[in-house]
């Protein structure tokens, strides 16, 4: 920026000018970024996704919602495949499963196929993906106090509980279930 041949005082003002445009760009950049980090209004995205602005909500809570609302606004759709994309992506079948261990029959209570969006899975005392995957999985056996009337035997039976994934989405969520109810004290504890 300093020029050759010309006297001090106009390379110094160059300099200065050229550095007060510095400053003003920073300063634009600055008040800019003072404007947009400090004076960001949420209320426009929160009443557009009806949100109530007093409730706080995690993740997981945050992203069902989300999918509902999306689903609610695509259901009128003139596009087919944009009224049922929630659906189509997130949403499949799992069935619960209790078996009689006397006659073999399978509970028709129970029994029903019932949607899914994202598969709640224990964390605690597990390493892994996996190893939540196999609890979430695990034939879960009823005997003593906690058998189950079945319909067939007209009595009180051991059964088989076990939950069984009928069809996968193509987008699978797991919610890793991080508190765990205490029924005899009633409140949460973290995992």
């Amino acid at each position: 920026m300093i020029r050759d041949g010309w006297g001090e005082k106009e390379n110094v003002q160059i300099i200065f000018g050229c550095w007060k445009d510095v400053l003003s760009q920073l300063e634009t950049t600055r008040l800019f970024l003072l404007i947009t980090l400090t004076f960001v209004d949420s209320s426009l995205f929160g009443k557009t996704l009806e949100l109530d602005n007093g409730v706080q909500h995690d993740s997981h809570e945050f992203f069902t919602w989300l999918l509902s609302w999306i689903e609610r606004c695509l259901s009128h759709s003139k596009v087919s495949k944009a009224r049922t994309i929630v659906q189509d992506l997130f949403r499949r079948s799992v069935s619960y499963v209790t078996t009689c261990s006397q006659c073999g029959r399978d509970s028709e209570t129970f029994s029903k196929t019932k949607y899914f969006y994202e598969l709640e899975l224990n964390v605690k005392g597990l390493k892994s993906l996996d190893e939540s995957l196999d609890d979430y999985l695990t034939v879960e056996e009823l005997h003593g106090d906690n058998q189950y009337f079945c319909e067939s035997c007209n009595t009180r039976v051991d059964v088989t509980h076990s939950i069984e994934l009928c069809t996968l989405p193509n987008v699978l969520n797991f919610q890793l279930k991080r508190c765990v109810f205490l029924l005899k004290k009633t409140y949460l504890r973290r995992r």
